[in-house]
């Protein structure tokens, strides 16, 4: 059984209105929930790096030697350095995370610190280890958290 969204291209799609919308409703808030807004905003265009990134690394590594060939700028990357790119930016989106919640008007959405951490961890987890990052959308696929086959449908 599985939770794949087949629709993720009309996501992915839907993307930038979905971020406009955000961004427009931020005009119509008071001051002091704008700022929690900001670190929304923040918070999502750090994950979205992250997932690109992840997503960059994987196809360095799969590829190998023949990436250039590929994706002529990956000649200029190293795997070292995207794990360092991925560091620093699941650092910065835990802290605009934990922020974000900290503002939040419910103090209970704080709770959810933790588990957003794990989701993180196990995102770089199937990436390092089972070689998996390709396509994000699998994050969706209930399947991807099997430990014998995470890319499994």
């Amino acid at each position: 059984m599985s939770f794949y969204l087949p629709s993720i291209q009309k996501f992915r799609a839907a993307l930038p209105t979905l971020l406009g919308v955000v961004l427009l409703l931020g005009l119509f808030l008071s001051p002091s929930e704008r700022e929690g807004m900001n670190w929304l905003i923040i918070t999502l265009f750090l994950l979205a790096l992250f997932l690109a990134l992840g997503k960059r690394r994987h196809e360095l590594v799969l590829l190998g030697k023949e990436a250039k060939g590929h994706r002529k700028i990956l000649e200029e990357y190293s795997t070292e350095m995207f794990d360092q790119m991925i560091g620093f930016t699941s650092g910065a989106l835990i802290m605009s995370y934990s922020l974000y919640t900290s503002l939040a008007d419910n103090s209970y959405m704080m709770l959810t610190i933790p588990f957003a951490i794990h989701g993180l961890f196990r995102y770089l987890f199937l990436v390092h280890a089972k070689n998996f990052g390709g396509e994000t959308e699998m994050i969706f696929n209930i399947n991807c958290f099997n430990p014998k086959n995470p890319g499994q449908k």
